[in-house]
C-alpha cells in the first residue's frame, strides 16, 4: 500500500509505493531515470493542480521511492514559478512564493515575508507555511534599508490591484544592497475553479 512523505525533527522518511514503473521493453526502469520522469512530471504540473500531480507521481513510483527532501525541492521549483500564495500564520494576508522572495541556505526552501520582515519556513509539498523565523541579521538590514521605499511603493500597488485584481495576492520585495535600493512588486492571481 502507498504510504506518504512526513519530515519530522529532521528525519526524512522515504515514500515507498505500489506500482513499479516499466520502460518500453519491461523492464523497470533505474531508479535516477524514474526521478528524473518524476520531477518532468511535477514541474510541468498546471497551476492548482500541484498536488495532485504529486500524488500521481507517488503512486507511480514504485518500489524506487522519492525521498521528502527531493520532493519538497521539486514542488518548492513549481511553487517558485507559479508563485504560489501562502497564508502567513497568525498574520491575516498571504506571501507569494518568488525567486526574489526565496532565501539563502536550507536548501533555498524558506522564503521572505517582506511585511513582516521574518523567514517562512514552507511545506512545500503541502503547499503551506507551517510557521516563521527571524531572518539573519545580513538580511534584515538589507530589508530595514529599502524599508521606506518599498512600503511607498508597496501602498501605491495595493490600490492598483483592488481596482483591477480583485483577489489577488501582493508581495513587494525591497532590499538594499552597497549603493543600490532594489524594489520588486509580484502580483498573483488565479481562479483555481477547476469545475469549468
Amino acid at each position: 500500500a502507498p504510504t506518504t512523505a512526513s519530515r519530522a525533527r529532521g528525519r526524512t522518511q522515504v515514500l515507498r509505493l505500489a506500482a513499479p514503473v516499466m520502460g518500453d521493453d519491461g523492464l523497470e526502469l533505474p531508479p535516477a531515470e524514474k526521478l528524473a520522469i518524476a520531477r518532468s512530471f511535477i514541474q510541468l504540473s498546471p497551476p492548482g493542480q500541484t498536488q495532485k500531480v504529486v500524488q500521481d507521481v507517488i503512486t507511480l513510483m514504485g518500489d524506487g521511492g522519492i525521498d521528502a527532501k527531493a520532493l519538497d525541492e521539486m514542488v518548492m521549483r513549481v511553487n517558485k514559478t507559479q508563485f504560489l500564495p501562502v497564508s502567513v500564520p497568525g498574520a491575516g494576508y498571504s506571501v507569494l512564493l518568488t525567486a526574489d522572495g526565496q532565501l539563502e541556505g536550507d536548501g533555498g526552501l524558506t522564503f521572505l515575508d517582506p511585511q513582516g520582515k521574518q523567514a517562512l519556513v514552507i511545506a512545500h509539498a503541502e503547499q503551506r507555511c507551517t510557521g516563521v523565523q527571524e531572518l539573519d541579521a545580513a538580511t534584515r538590514a538589507e530589508c530595514d534599508g529599502a524599508d521606506r521605499y518599498r512600503e511607498d511603493v508597496h501602498t501605491a500597488m495595493q490600490q492598483y490591484v483592488a481596482e483591477h485584481l480583485p483577489g489577488a495576492t501582493l508581495t513587494t520585495y525591497g532590499f538594499h544592497r552597497g549603493s543600490t535600493v532594489k524594489v520588486t512588486c509580484c502580483i498573483g492571481r488565479g481562479n483555481m475553479n477547476m469545475s469549468n
